[in-house]
């Protein structure tokens, strides 16, 4: 198969096969742009496609932000949580109490906050700052 392929890039139309090309895929004998040109930005974009490919093997395309047009609104919104220690101000100054409906008389208790859509929106936002490429 690279037989072929080595055939295809010495080939121009107007000299015929086994001549040489310069950078810009011209041919050294007759000046035209052949074929052989053609063939080497191909294998060249080729090439550039499977390096890119290799280097993005680990990634995926994302908005850089999140907005409540590209859905992540409704994706997000809500859908974290934070652990929070509380301490029960009823058991904590009159004594525990173990009918307490707050805590159960253990005056701490821990409860769940929703952590806001705009500090999800800060914290992508730094993600995409810090961890995105430009290329």
């Amino acid at each position: 198969m690279q037989q072929k392929s080595d055939e295809i890039k010495t080939f121009c139309a107007e000299c015929g096969p086994n001549v040489s090309f310069d950078e810009d895929g011209c041919c050294m004998s007759c000046g035209s742009l052949c074929i052989g040109g053609g063939v080497k930005f191909i294998e060249d974009l080729r090439v550039q496609v499977e390096e890119l490919r290799e280097k993005m093997a680990d990634k995926i395309l994302m908005p850089t932000a999140l907005t409540a047009e590209n859905g992540a609104k409704n994706i997000f919104n809500g859908e974290f949580k934070i652990d929070v220690k509380m301490t029960c101000s009823a058991c904590y100054f009159d004594g525990p109490q173990s009918e307490c409906e707050v805590c159960g008389g253990s005056v701490e208790y821990t409860e769940k906050r929703t952590i806001e859509w705009t500090t999800i929106k800060e914290i992508y936002a730094m993600a995409v700052e810090r961890l995105g490429e430009t290329t």
